[in-house]
């Protein structure tokens, strides 16, 4: 929770072995779901997600490679399935959500 709002993130990911552990391990303790979408990945990007011992995250993954914009719409129906919103940028989510609920806005 953000200032009483629950935020969810997605991450797609292709061939990310290198960078997924860190890039899930350094997300805020304030989100509360992360939807990791492995995008037919042929590293070891599955075993690092699921090597990380984090309640929040849900993975999915696709059989095929069908490109970042079908993992992210894949991880916005996960998300949308719980009522949460996805954010395209990091620098740009506190500052809304800080904005939005001083403002009193449902998200």
């Amino acid at each position: 929770m953000y200032l009483g709002k629950r935020i969810g993130v997605v991450v797609p990911a292709h061939n990310e072995a290198g960078l997924i552990g860190k890039t899930l391990s350094s997300i805020p303790d304030f989100v509360d779901e992360i939807f990791a979408v492995d995008d037919a990945s042929s590293d070891e990007t599955a075993r690092i997600i699921a090597s990380i011992n984090d309640a929040r995250i849900h993975y999915v993954r696709h059989d095929l490679n069908r490109g970042v914009g079908a993992a992210i719409v894949s991880g916005y129906r996960m998300a949308l399935t719980e009522a949460w919103m996805w954010w395209p940028s990091w620098r740009e989510i506190t500052r809304w959500i800080r904005s939005a609920s001083q403002n009193s806005l449902n998200l």
